[in-house]
């Protein structure tokens, strides 16, 4: 299984740290730092965060990770087999794929 490069996820600890360091604060001027640091967030998202005074969220898993496991659930439908991961899928069609074709006459 390939592993997918662990993107940085922005907090609202360091959106505070930055606001805080500003003279006259705003969400966007925030977001547009946390952009520039290469953290992906929208003005809106620190305007929550904010409102919600700047408390810890929940650590959700990376977009990536999520749509994996939601393939994971969705792949027995198209197997029906319980046991079968997007993984173990593709590795199934990618030998079938890789396999020598052989002609009946």
């Amino acid at each position: 299984m390939r592993q997918v490069a662990e993107l940085p996820i922005p907090t609202p600890a360091q959106a505070r740290k930055i606001w805080e360091s500003m003279a006259n604060p705003s969400t966007r001027r925030v977001a547009t730092r946390l952009r520039q640091a290469g953290l992906s967030v929208s003005h809106m998202q620190v305007a929550r965060w904010r409102n919600e005074g700047w408390r810890p969220v929940a650590q959700n898993d990376h977009p990536l990770e999520a749509a994996r496991k939601a393939l994971d659930d969705a792949i027995p439908l198209l197997t029906s087999n319980p046991n079968t991961t997007a993984n173990v899928f593709l590795e199934k069609k990618t030998a079938e794929r890789e396999a020598p074709r052989i002609n009946s006459f």
